[in-house]
């Protein structure tokens, strides 16, 4: 058939005139479902279901369109029809039936989508809760066999006024923490429930990467001082509802709204519960006004952020709460970790501040878990790890889903040496908020200096679509950790080649090739530490102008020197730098190793002061490295051995010291060239023949690491084929 014959032959059939009908009808049937079924609390599959019926439709209507006439005698094939027309009937009269047909067609599918969604919204009109606060509830929710675990997640904010956000945030973190102190109840932590605000997920989605049967969801609406908040239980296993219910109320009633919104969920899962679990911990809402308890949820969204200013700007709310409503507990409590996160506050300020509050909190309230949580760091900041150890368990005691707790007790156990005991926490960890990236970088990191490195691996490829930086700093520190600088530099330049000026990957390209003693690469980057490879390689001038710049932005007087140190030590200035790091001890009164003036500092200046045989001042700096090397754990095993080997040697064990530097050639140590020649800090000890064996495995190890690197550079493997390799090469070498 010609085409201008075929499309004459689609129009006299009215097929066009069906399509538009068709698109109109079918976009109407669309935008209902989509605006209407979510406030009849129809499930979100049944809104994909009418769409798919609509499209599986359209080409249906057409073909009957075109093949099909409605007659006085009923519907007849359009050919016998044509026949018929020719020789009874104007075509005109025949035009209007067959439109008639096509309408037909498309009510008739209208009503298959209607019929087909009706059996779910339905029963939602004649039977779902959904009065005002103000109404009376006959209903209670039901109970549905084998819910015993939840998600609760961020209630979406529905005001005009976006700064609003926190405030859903907020409530669902509340009704988290009443519903986690339920015994027989697993809740699904804030991190991962958090981590699908934004999402188009699915419920069965959410609830299959949450591990959880339900799943608590619902909208806020703030308009001046009321409030409504829409919250609604659904079974994961087949999206029904278990409970639902609208609130309409003022602001001052919001905590009696949470309280009824966890009392619900919990009536509606108790059969399966452990026995008892009927009486809730109430929200602490009598001391402390709206407006207040808006702020505390505004700043508790700020803290959780995690960035230096947000942190600042949540303390800043916590004390200002404090203050105006001195008796609220969880003020006090959030107040004390807020003090604990200061940069700018030594710990001689802030761990007694923090002690303070943690005091307060608890007299207010024993079951503060947040203050237990601050007062075991406190302890650890204070070097009792057994009663931060103690207060952590109390805090999980009450709360048994905080994972910060177990996140801290996973810490404590690993720096005790404890790592098996360290990844059981870390799993419970990761039973409680699966998706939480602190959980997999700190599981996979474990995993990895126990020598699983392919289930290190799987852990950082569950990491990389939750926090892409987090998942390459921690392979990254995995390549470290293993005494392969050669392959961290390597892949640090891969990920920079897909995403370039990332400072994750620039940040530990740097540092891989200090370590590595590659310094033309380092003097032509911008990094702030290009001046000690500018002096290696005998740019002074350069070296102390970069150096300079540098010191201009230091606000602390160590950090100033401790810059000053190491440009000297680049110069081969051993004498300006022993006097800059002797100044830099000299002003810590504390006489302990902290972040600015650290063990690779006190390392150097030992070695310094032993050379020129200052021997008082060298005994006390070797005390604090002994102190600081006590608490390390043996799980790190080569970053261990290396300051045990230099302690060995300040102290004068000759046989532990050999020892030492033998077990770090077996582990793969290819020695520091950060400042040109190879261990410029031990020095002091060439006089020793014992250790030259040693030291010149080392050596080797070094030479080994740069053939390494060219090998790797000669093949050009991207990021996937390069993990392979590091993992087929360590599985054949073992």
């Amino acid at each position: 058939m010609p085409v201008q014959t075929f499309f004459a032959e689609l129009k006299r059939r009215k097929v066009f005139r069906v399509a538009v009908a068709y698109g109109v009808v079918g976009w109407l049937i669309i935008q209902f479902s989509t605006t209407v079924f979510p406030h009849l609390q129809i499930p979100d599959w049944a809104t994909r279901l009418v769409l798919m019926l609509v499209l599986l439709g359209f080409p249906i209507a057409l073909i009957l369109a075109w093949a099909l006439e409605l007659t006085p005698e009923g519907v007849r094939l359009t050919h016998a029809v044509d026949q018929q027309l020719d020789r009874e009937v104007p075509a005109a009269h025949w035009g209007r039936k067959r439109h008639a047909l096509a309408y037909a067609t498309v009510a008739a599918v209208g009503g298959l989508v209607v019929f087909a969604s009706q059996r779910w919204w339905q029963p939602v009109l004649q039977g779902a809760s959904t009065t005002t606060a103000s109404a009376t509830r006959d209903d209670r929710p039901a109970p549905v066999p084998g819910n015993k675990s939840i998600a609760v997640l961020p209630f979406v904010n529905m005001s005009d006024d976006k700064a609003n956000e926190h405030f859903g945030d907020g409530l669902s973190e509340e009704l988290l923490n009443l519903l986690a102190k339920e015994p027989g109840l697993r809740v699904a932590a804030r991190t991962s429930s958090f981590s699908f605000k934004g999402k188009d997920a699915t419920i069965g989605e959410v609830a299959k990467a949450l591990q959880v049967d339900s799943v608590l969801e619902g909208s806020v609406r703030r308009q001046g001082n009321t409030v409504r908040v829409v919250a609604q239980l659904i079974s994961a296993s087949d999206g029904t509802h278990l409970w639902s219910e609208k609130y309409d109320r003022e602001m001052s009633d919001i905590f009696a709204v949470q309280d009824d919104i966890a009392d619900n969920i919990i009536k509606a899962l108790k059969p399966h519960l452990m026995a008892g679990g009927t009486t809730l911990n109430r929200s602490h809402g009598g001391s402390i006004s709206p407006a207040l308890f808006e702020r505390f949820l505004r700043g508790r969204s700020k803290f959780h952020a995690g960035d230096e200013a947000s942190m600042k700007a949540a303390y800043e709310d916590f004390l200002a709460i404090t203050r105006e409503a001195p008796d609220y507990a969880p003020a006090h409590a959030w107040l004390a970790l807020g003090w604990l996160s200061l940069r700018d506050k030594p710990d001689s300020v802030a761990l007694p501040a923090a002690q303070q509050e943690v005091e307060l909190a608890l007299k207010l309230d024993a079951d503060e878990a947040v203050a237990y949580l601050a007062q075991g760091a406190i302890h650890e900041r204070r070097d009792d790890n057994a009663k931060a150890m103690a207060s952590l368990d109390r805090a999980l005691e009450i709360n048994p889903a905080m994972v910060e707790a177990h996140l801290a007790r996973q810490w404590l156990l690993a720096s005790t040496g404890r790592g098996a005991e360290a990844v059981q926490e870390l799993e419970v960890a990761r039973k409680i908020d699966p998706l939480h990236p602190d959980v997999l970088r700190d599981l996979s990191h474990l995993l990895n200096l126990q020598g699983k490195r392919r289930e290190a691996f799987a852990l950082l490829d569950q990491l990389r679509p939750i926090n892409a930086n987090s998942a390459m700093e921690s392979e990254l520190h995995l390549y470290s950790d293993n005494q392969e600088p050669a392959r961290g530099a390597y892949m640090a330049s891969r990920f920079l080649e897909t995403d370039p000026g990332n400072p994750v990957a620039l940040d530990w390209l740097t540092s891989f090739n200090l370590t590595l003693g590659l310094h033309h690469e380092v003097a032509s980057s911008k990094d702030d530490r290009r001046f000690i490879s500018l002096a290696v390689l005998g740019r002074r001038a350069e070296a102390q102008a970069a150096a300079a710049k540098l010191i201009s932005t230091r606000q602390d007087p160590t950090a100033k020197l401790v810059v000053e140190h190491n440009l000297r030590l680049a110069l081969g200035d051993l004498d300006g730098a022993e006097k800059a790091l002797l100044e830099a001890w000299r002003a810590n009164e504390s006489g302990a190793l902290g972040n600015e003036f650290g063990i690779i500092q006190a390392v150097s200046l030992a070695a310094s002061l032993m050379r020129n045989g200052s021997k008082a001042p060298a005994a006390e700096v070797i005390a604090a490295i002994d102190k600081e090397i006590a608490g390390y754990s043996p799980l790190h095993q080569a970053g261990t051995l290396q300051f045990q080997f230099w302690l060995a040697c300040f102290q004068h064990r000759t046989d532990d010291a050999v020892r030492l530097l033998d077990e770090l050639a077996d582990h793969g140590y290819q020695g520091r060239w950060h400042f040109g020649a190879a261990m410029l800090q031990m020095s002091v000890f060439d006089s020793e023949p014992r250790l030259k064996p040693g030291l010149d495995r080392i050596m080797a190890n070094h030479v080994a690491q740069l053939a390494e690197l060219a090998r790797l550079q000669r093949s050009g493997m991207n990021v996937a084929q390069a993990r392979a390799d590091f993992l087929t090469r360590h599985e054949s070498a073992e």
